[in-house]
């Protein structure tokens, strides 16, 4: 009995094991490989780099990091990945190629809730939905301001 019952939790523990390798492998196969992020400095597993901001003030942590790692670096807070750009010549450079990109605001669920699936303006995406409700707003602000100005003269 105890052979079958230690025989039966070292198969059960290999396979674990083996259920385990598996699925870090897909893991490591389902990334995206065109997504590769900058270098930056070490990690730690649940605070990221938090610990190499904190102290000083952040701008000179992260003049710091950009002296020792360049001036494009990949820093995680926390859970959250961010890229940091440190020369004006490389912000120029993807904030005018990705414009369209980082004029659009992240989706939550907190405005998908409280604003019908984000159709307001300030949490819509940035598209045309959102350019229409913009000159929309644009127009009939003016269009009051307008009628003050009339009023008062």
């Amino acid at each position: 009995m105890d052979l079958e019952f230690s025989s039966l939790s070292i198969l059960l523990n290999i396979l674990i094991i083996l259920f385990i390798f598996v699925r870090i492998v897909q893991r490591s196969k389902s990334e995206n490989p065109a997504l590769r992020l900058p270098p930056g400095p070490r990690k730690l597993s649940l605070i990221g780099n938090m610990h190499q901001l904190i102290g000083s003030l952040p701008h000179h942590s992260l003049t710091n990091l950009a002296k020792k790692h360049g001036s494009l670096i990949h820093l995680k807070t926390g859970a959250v990945s961010n890229i940091v750009i440190s020369s004006p010549e490389l912000a120029k450079q993807a904030l005018k190629t990705n414009d369209i990109i980082f004029a659009s605001r992240s989706c939550l669920l907190v405005s998908k809730v409280t604003s019908y699936d984000s159709t307001n303006i300030v949490f819509s995406p940035y598209g045309s939905y959102w350019r229409q409700v913009r000159k929309i707003c644009v127009t009939e602000l003016f269009k009051c301001k307008a009628r003050r100005i009339i009023q008062k003269s």
